[in-house]
């Protein structure tokens, strides 16, 4: 099952590489946070604009384990 969803993320990323979609972020970001194994696989890619928020990513990221 967690090696299904790791494919799914990888094709997903793959195809956001590919193609340019207009997204909702408020939504993309729920999506993202609502699965741990997700957020530890974007989150990391992610270029925050302040330290603050890199602190919160790492912070969630910790209270998932």
């Amino acid at each position: 099952m967690r090696q299904d969803r790791m494919i799914r993320v990888q094709a997903l990323k793959r195809r956001l590489q590919t193609q340019t979609y207009e997204v909702n972020a408020t939504a993309v970001a729920a999506a993202i946070l609502k699965r741990p194994a997700a957020r530890r696989l974007i989150l990391p890619q992610l270029r925050w604009p302040t330290d603050d928020a890199q602190s919160r990513g790492t912070s969630a990221r910790r209270a998932d384990r």
